[in-house]
């Protein structure tokens, strides 16, 4: 996909101000190639995250985020609205699902028919949950990418949403 790659790299070049926990380089242009196919369909989606990446809020949870695993595991579930969040929520990282043959990887399963949500949505902001949510990604990415350039081989986070018995209203 080198091709493509270095298309993708001059539709839409790195910012010029470096991002602290996101390196912009064949890797990360090659994920882009690999979920739209071509540079010219991939240009769009990489130059909005180039800016949601730069804004002061989402460099905040991307430095919550980062750091070895631990850390920063213990970070996040110590924040109130996560403590809360989980009282309401049936979810969470799965271990063991990916491999070191595989790479490794982060898999997450949500129960969704076994969450309160009403109460959940009640207790935590629309903007906490926003926040969670980006947090989650971000950390798993992080995870992702450290496992990366680790192994060699491509790793991604797989989410397991398990719908019985949920309503959509």
């Amino acid at each position: 996909h080198k091709e493509a790659v270095r298309e993708l790299m001059a539709l839409a070049p790195p910012p010029t101000s470096p991002d602290p926990y996101c390196v912009y380089d064949d890797l990360w242009y090659l994920r882009y190639i690999l979920s739209f196919g071509t540079a010219k369909k991939s240009k769009e989606a990489v130059e909005w995250a180039f800016e949601f990446r730069a804004a002061p809020k989402f460099q905040k949870i991307a430095e919550i985020c980062s750091g070895d695993t631990e850390a920063r595991d213990a970070k996040i579930l110590s924040m109130k609205v996560v403590q809360e969040s989980k009282k309401w929520q049936v979810a969470d990282k799965l271990d063991g699902v990916f491999t070191a043959e595989t790479g490794g990887g982060v898999a997450v399963l949500i129960r969704a028919g076994m969450c309160d949500s009403s109460t959940m949505f009640d207790r935590v902001t629309q903007q906490d949950m926003w926040d969670m949510n980006c947090m989650q990604r971000e950390a798993s990415f992080q995870e992702c990418d450290r496992l990366t350039r680790e192994t060699g081989l491509l790793c991604k986070q797989t989410m397991f949403l398990d719908m019985a018995d949920t309503k959509l209203s």
